[in-house]
């Protein structure tokens, strides 16, 4: 379950979780990534590596292997994803991409860049939290359900509108970019999390509409970055696996 990535798609990995795209691989030194094989925290970070066609090693863990993994003491406070880069492993999502994001001019320098840039991160771990806490990993059908018609009806046209609101002020729709008219973190967090929980044929019922009534100009932006920018690794996202909800 180790591999190199490289620029061209070639089939789909389907573990037991059936989420995660596989590219041409083979091992390489230097970098390694290590995950489940799904989207969730370690996607924006794939994302990145393969949008400034780094050389990475992507290890995927399954969830059989994960609980010796665990305990092992490798794995620092017991949380995935880890990134390896010559040997220092480093954990927490977020860490990780203001990490690459200095080593590849994926960050801002000034004030309300550098704000903005956290915002996007901030806000789409509130998101998350949902996601993975109470409909993902929700412990009965009444709660992921009850949980799921919140966010529909509440949080997410809450923050999709305001995510929208940025958007236009920062005049993303004249540059192509969320914050300060180049690519940032932000671009790649918001477009990975917006392609997995919106855009797949699946998510055309429930999820889409939301996005469309709230934030039309958000979701072109979203859906040409993913054609264009971020393709490498997004391709058609309406043919990624969906999102298991």
């Amino acid at each position: 379950n180790i591999f190199q990535h490289s620029s061209n798609q070639e089939s789909y990995l389907y573990q037991e979780t059936k989420i995660f795209t596989l590219h041409n691989s083979k091992m390489v030194n230097g970098i390694k990534l290590q995950y489940f094989g799904l989207y969730g925290r370690g996607d924006p970070i794939r994302a990145l590596l393969h949008y400034k066609q780094a050389n990475f090693t992507d290890e995927v863990i399954t969830f059989e292997q994960w609980p010796q993994l665990k305990d092992s003491g490798d794995f620092p406070n017991g949380q995935l994803p880890v990134l390896e880069v010559d040997g220092t492993r480093m954990n927490q999502e977020d860490a990780i991409l203001q990490f690459l994001g200095s080593r590849h001019g994926l960050l801002l320098h000034d004030a309300r860049g550098k704000y903005l840039i956290q915002y996007y991160l901030c806000a789409t771990e509130d998101i998350y939290k949902v996601l993975y806490g109470k409909i993902f990993f929700g412990k009965t059908d009444q709660e992921k359900s009850e949980a799921k018609k919140n966010l529909l009806e509440n949080m997410l046209p809450l923050y999709l509108a305001d995510f929208e609101k940025k958007f236009l002020e920062q005049k993303g729709n004249e540059t192509g970019w969320l914050v300060g008219g180049k690519a940032t973190i932000a671009d790649i967090k918001v477009v990975s999390n917006i392609s997995a929980f919106f855009l797949h044929e699946d998510r055309k019922e429930d999820f889409y509409p939301v996005l469309i009534k709230n934030a039309p100009n958000l979701m072109k932006y979203v859906e040409e970055k993913i054609s264009g920018d971020f393709g490498r690794y997004f391709g058609d996202a309406s043919k990624r696996p969906a999102y298991p909800f």
